[in-house]
């Protein structure tokens, strides 16, 4: 059981560090990771091994180099066995589809009208599948009969 978490900042040169919190009830915060602003740097990454509930409520806590706060969205993971996860979601580049060992070889991408539109081959573990050359909207990504909604902005 892990989460992945992802997150994209922009104006990162006036981030002092990151503070990943969690929460099982959504008003209720602990402080899981600290992450140290890296310049230049916008994509981050952390992975949550340990996983507390089946629902668990994510945030960042942005401290900035002036001191001042200020908090992300707040996302929820909820842990199912499922066959593939994936992120960012919503999208503009790339999608990343983790895949669990088993998973059929082939994931299919359907838009709207329900054409398959990409079907790509992937591994267990982590899958890049760049998306930036489609039309922005609301797309299926399946795989093993299970679907997850992606937004492509």
């Amino acid at each position: 059981k892990k989460a992945a978490l992802h997150w994209q900042v922009q104006n990162p040169e006036l981030v002092k560090h990151y503070i990943i919190e969690r929460s099982v009830n959504g008003f209720q915060w602990n402080s899981w990771n600290l992450i140290a602003a890296q310049p230049g740097l916008t994509d981050y990454t952390a992975t949550d091994e340990t996983l507390i509930a089946e629902n668990i409520f994510y945030r960042l806590k942005i401290v900035q180099l002036n001191s001042e706060i200020n908090y992300s969205p707040v996302r929820l993971v909820t842990y199912k066995n499922k066959a593939f996860f994936v992120y960012p979601n919503p999208a503009k580049e790339n999608i990343t589809l983790v895949a669990s060992a088993g998973s059929s070889p082939v994931a299919l991408l359907i838009n709207a009208e329900g054409k398959t539109i990409l079907r790509q081959k992937i591994n267990p573990g982590r899958n890049n599948i760049a998306i930036g050359h489609l039309p922005a909207g609301i797309y299926l990504l399946g795989l093993n009969g299970e679907t997850e909604k992606i937004i492509i902005r």
